[in-house]
């Protein structure tokens, strides 16, 4: 097993092929450039292979042995409950009989970020300032900061047999998502851009919801994958899952500003409990 001092982000990532140590160089400058053309167009940047596989083998472990601990959420909501815009007020909850509220199956299982040491590859790649460097010059903004809440960091998803996640907006502007085990089958990745409301795919959104599928995206999710997602007006969800074992990623949070700390209803929903919780 690799020791603690191995886990250098260079031990992590492929630096080689994502050189996060010199985005100036001349391969650093054209994967970001590359990065903001994809971000801005697409909403969504596709890096495959970012983490290396022994560091993917290794948080797999890592996660099939705190898989006791992981809560499960299934609940019902809609695709825009809560929902808050990149730029401008809050727009008020969507009224029950307007076609845009459907009820929406969400039935997955957390970890939350605590239940992971500060020596893990989560960790570590979570709160290499390098990768929040680079997430920052993709989105052209002076800095982004880890978010400072224990459980909501960088949370862990598993998908088990049957698990979906419906259509939904999140409640930050983006998120990076690293895949860590793929579903034998299903669990698909796919979005529908500007769907918020006031934007101009919103009136198409009754359509989709109720299986017109057109101008939906399906993005390819293999282990070590990372993805720059939009999630903020962006409708996201993953299709039900099938399979023996569980599809695991992680979603990390970065912020514009510091010190972000979540809703506790938030926490309680995905996590069962608010605060951190000692396993000894």
């Amino acid at each position: 097993m690799t020791s603690i001092e191995n886990w250098s982000l260079n031990r992590i990532v492929d630096t080689n092929r994502y050189p996060l140590f010199d985005l100036t160089s001349t391969v650093g400058n054209a994967l970001v450039t590359q990065c903001r053309a994809e971000f801005r167009d697409e909403v969504c940047c596709v890096l495959p292979g970012f983490v290396r596989p022994e560091a993917v083998e290794t948080m797999v472990t890592s996660v099939e042995d705190k898989e006791r601990w992981a809560h499960r959420r299934r609940q019902y909501k809609s695709a825009y409950s809560p929902y808050k815009p990149i730029h401008g007020e809050e727009v008020t909850t969507l009224d029950s009989d307007d076609p845009h509220f459907v009820p929406l199956l969400r039935d997955v299982h957390f970890l939350g970020y605590d239940e992971f040491d500060n020596d893990s590859v989560l960790r570590r790649l979570y709160e290499a300032p390098e990768l929040s460097a680079f997430a920052a010059a993709v989105l052209d903004v002076p800095e982004l900061f880890q978010a400072a809440d224990p459980l909501m960091s960088a949370p862990v998803s598993l998908h088990y047999e049957n698990s979906e996640l419906g259509w939904h907006c999140d409640t930050q502007e983006f998120t990076i998502t690293v895949m860590f085990r793929p579903s034998e089958s299903g669990g698909n990745f796919q979005y529908f851009p500007d769907a918020g409301p006031r934007d101009r795919n919103f009136d198409q959104v009754p359509n989709l919801l109720t299986g017109d599928e057109t101008g939906v995206r399906n993005v390819q999710f293999d282990a070590g994958t990372v993805i720059l997602f939009r999630g903020a007006n962006t409708l996201h969800r993953v299709t039900r899952t099938h399979g023996n074992r569980p599809r695991i990623l992680s979603i990390f949070h970065l912020e514009r500003t510091p010190g972000r700390i979540y809703d506790d209803q938030f926490k309680l929903d995905t996590f069962g409990r608010t605060s951190s919780a000692s396993r000894h």
